[in-house]
């Protein structure tokens, strides 16, 4: 079920570009906060082959950005000084709740099955994991990054 954001989006892209004769937009990026900058630009790239463009470290304002890029795709690591995990927000309650936001970034990937090889010494019982949708036929499949944060990879 596509998210209310999602639907959002795509009606205001769809009637903008009708309406102007825009090109619709492309690929861009993501942003995650982040704990461990090493521990998660590591993962990005030796998991999902992304490069490091540039970093920047500004102690006084407490933060760390790495900037990411894989082909069209550009991925933002925030590390910010203060900034608390949604494991903490959530030990709070005595029942899960949803928290509002993002909630995954979506990559499109050929070669479905060689990339589940490549995945399984990152990812635990991936393959159980991986669903076929019922229109399309098309198999994808969730992943999590060192913070939790969910990618979902879709064959193409």
């Amino acid at each position: 079920m596509k998210s209310k954001l999602v639907i959002f989006l795509t009606i205001l892209i769809s009637h903008t570009v009708k309406a102007q004769n825009l090109t619709p937009p492309e690929g861009g990026y993501a942003a995650f906060i982040i704990s461990h900058m090493d521990q998660s630009k590591s993962w990005y790239q030796e998991v999902l082959g992304f490069q490091e463009i540039n970093h920047i470290v500004n102690e006084e304002r407490g933060f760390e950005i790495a900037n990411l890029k894989h082909g069209d795709i550009g991925l933002e690591l925030i590390q910010i000084k203060g900034s608390i995990s949604k494991d903490s927000l959530m030990a709070v309650h005595t029942k899960p709740l949803p928290l509002q936001g993002i909630f995954k970034f979506g990559l499109y990937i050929s070669e479905f099955d060689e990339w589940i090889l490549q995945l399984q010494p990152f990812i635990k019982e991936l393959e159980n994991q991986i669903v076929r949708d019922p229109i399309t036929g098309k198999r994808m499949v969730v992943i999590r990054d060192p913070d939790g944060n969910r990618i979902q990879l879709f064959e193409r």
